[in-house]
């Protein structure tokens, strides 16, 4: 694997009116990306279809999605260690509802990821910048 320095091998710059540098800004602050210059690159990789590449907004929201299927994963586990092990019989409505709730969340979540990759993968073409 090359290293980042290997990566970005080339410069480009890129001189902007005071207004287009404001309104680069406030794009910026929109998605949740503070440092310009990360903003543009992925915008231009994600252009040339290398994306989708998770902002500030969106890569808080994939955390916590991925925080909370980490969540679900162990609660399942352990379900499963005590179905398998005898200790729970999933034969009372309360032990098929424990199950249906985590198969709920694991949906629940399994969307959630894929809005988030959606709105990824549309941020160029939301703001005008697809083809």
């Amino acid at each position: 694997m090359r290293t980042t320095s290997q990566r970005l091998a080339k410069t480009l710059c890129v001189r902007l009116s005071e207004a287009d540098d404001q309104a680069l800004a406030q794009w910026a602050a929109r998605l949740g990306e503070p440092n310009r210059t990360i903003l543009v690159r992925q915008l231009i990789c994600e252009l040339a279809g290398s994306g989708p590449y998770f902002l500030g907004n969106d890569l808080n929201a994939l955390r916590e999605a991925v925080r909370e299927l980490r969540s679900v994963g162990v609660n399942l586990n352990q379900l499963m260690r005590a179905i398998n092990s005898g200790q729970v019989k999933l034969t009372t409505s309360e032990d098929i509802e424990k199950v249906s709730k985590v198969l709920a969340a694991t949906e629940s979540l399994r969307q959630e990821l894929n809005a988030i990759i959606l709105h990824s993968r549309n941020r160029g073409m939301r703001y005008g910048l697809g083809t």
